[in-house]
């Protein structure tokens, strides 16, 4: 992450608005869309970031690296996404 860029993490637990964000319907339904193939799924982790000047949007991208106690074979067990 660039040096200019800033986050805040705990969003969920700070936000009543975050909260409802992250259980719209719409929010939801494009996520069990997405993870069609698993049993369930939960949120890990919200943060808001603060894009300094210069940075790159970041696409949707796998970030497994925090779950590296044991592999899981075939499976990307992190999904990350920016958005406004």
């Amino acid at each position: 992450m660039p040096v200019d860029n800033k986050r805040a993490g705990l969003v969920i637990a700070r936000s009543p608005k975050a909260r409802e964000l992250k259980m719209h319907p719409k929010v939801l339904e494009v996520t069990e869309k997405a993870l069609s193939h698993s049993t369930n799924f939960q949120l890990h982790n919200a943060q808001v970031l603060a894009v300094g000047p210069g940075s790159e949007l970041q696409p949707i991208h796998p970030d497994q690296w925090a779950f590296d106690f044991f592999p899981f074979h075939q499976v990307l067990t992190q999904h990350s996404t920016c958005g406004p």
